[in-house]
């Protein structure tokens, strides 16, 4: 335990899981096979992403993917309203180099790199030139999955729906904490949603004061507060101003669910398991951004929207089983009830941290017991694959293709090299269109 709450100080620190050489060639090898690998795999992440508007949703409200909102969003990101949603939704995207996307990918201490060695030495040279090109990769494969256009719009979405409930929210404070304070479990949840995002009753009265003051806009339905204005107002304006911008900046984080300090385990700040668990952060963050709360907001408040949250994560995680059976296969394949529930259970992010430890369960039982089958999209992966995560993938077909050279075998060797290259759904959709398997 004490071990556990020092590892994650060390975290929060920077400081844990740090490796001893930090330019040794191991550590730049294993930072540039996870980058590898996202480069390959990322340009698919939009599909896998599809139930994101479920943490919009618990986060913000159903009425944050309304026409009006996503009308509002489309205004804001060509500048044709307030400025504040769209440039902290850019922001949060873009200045810090796609981080959402490359955090969940493990892959966001690639940015960090820049060549390793003594600058000027001929290592230093090809190392820091294959860094630029792998950043730049990356960025190309975030740009083509499509995932920044999701994310920013996502985030937005969440903002505005929150800065529209905020004008009511605040004007009804008082009300409100007089209410939970009774004991009405409406008015609870409304409190405690509030204070999730930094806004007490200090803060709610600096912000009513300051909407007093700057009458919130009304533009096609959507209220917007234009914070800006706030900022004439001396040291009570920038305060209130930085009250709603820590709001809505912590709303996006939860709407697009980011990986914070705390949301994976303590051994993945080393290289060796955060390269074997590639892949694997998102069934973590989801436990502790989604699923978690919408359990405790359901279970404590009797919160219909926390309970329709997650059967919306379930019909969107439907979706996407049918979209990468599409992708993979041509065609939806044939499933048992048990298999459709394990399969949108694990897309949906129920079941998600649990895929791999559970297919390797399954392909022992299968050896064991002589079963064919398993409810697992993993289930016909070898168990060093599943144990070792896709850098084994990738450095298997690597060894392949030198392997196969060697011995004259081209066919083999070209099969193999098909599976290195860059931008995978770009071959999987083409393979699909032209027929081929």
């Amino acid at each position: 335990m004490i071990r556990d709450v020092q590892g994650v100080w060390e975290r929060t620190l920077g400081m844990h899981g740090l490796p001893e050489d930090s330019e040794g060639f191991i550590n730049w090898s294993l930072q540039k096979l996870r980058a590898w690998n996202f480069v390959k795999y990322g340009t698919g992440f939009l599909v896998s992403s599809l139930t994101d508007p479920a943490s919009v949703a618990l986060t913000s409200g159903f009425h944050a993917l309304s026409t009006k909102n996503m009308r509002a969003v489309r205004k804001t990101m060509k500048g044709m309203r307030s400025d504040e949603i769209r440039r902290w939704a850019t922001i949060s995207e873009r200045v810090l180099h796609n981080s959402r996307t490359l955090k969940i990918a493990d892959a966001s201490d690639m940015a960090a790199m820049s060549g390793i060695g003594n600058q000027g030495t001929i290592t230093h040279g090809l190392t820091s030139n294959i860094d630029r090109a792998m950043q730049g990769m990356s960025n190309t494969a975030n740009v083509m999955s499509g995932m920044l256009w999701w994310n920013t719009r996502l985030k937005a979405l969440g903002m505005m729906e929150m800065q529209h409930n905020l004008v009511g929210l605040m004007k009804d404070y008082d009300s409100l904490l007089t209410a939970a304070s009774a004991g009405n479990k409406k008015a609870e949840l409304e409190i405690a949603k509030l204070a999730s995002i930094g806004i007490g009753e200090e803060q709610a009265r600096r912000i009513n004061k300051m909407m007093a003051k700057h009458e919130p806009v009304l533009d096609e339905g959507v209220y917007e507060l234009e914070i800006s204005r706030w900022l004439d107002e001396g040291d009570e304006g920038h305060a209130a101003h930085a009250d709603v911008e820590f709001a809505l900046r912590r709303v996006a984080n939860r709407a697009v669910m980011t990986p914070g300090i705390a949301e994976t385990p303590l051994l993945m700040s080393k290289q060796g398991w955060k390269t074997i668990l590639q892949f694997q952060t998102y069934g973590f963050v989801v436990v502790n951004r989604f699923i978690t709360p919408a359990l405790q907001r359901g279970m404590t408040y009797n919160d219909m929207d926390a309970f329709m949250s997650m059967a919306f994560a379930a019909g969107l995680g439907t979706v996407v089983v049918g979209l990468k059976d599409l992708q993979r296969y041509g065609e939806i394949k044939e499933r048992s009830p048990v298999e459709w529930a394990y399969d949108v259970l694990d897309r949906s992010g129920y079941l998600m941290y649990l895929t791999v430890p559970s297919s390797m369960a399954f392909n022992m039982a299968n050896v064991a017991f002589g079963l064919k089958e398993a409810p697992s999209r993993f289930a016909n992966r070898n168990q060093w694959t599943l144990f070792l995560g896709p850098s084994y993938a990738t450095a298997e077909d690597f060894s392949g293709t030198i392997f196969n050279l060697a011995h004259g075998d081209a066919e083999q060797a070209g099969k193999h090299a098909m599976k290195l290259i860059p931008f995978q759904i770009l071959k999987n959709v083409g393979d699909q269109v032209i027929g081929e398997d």
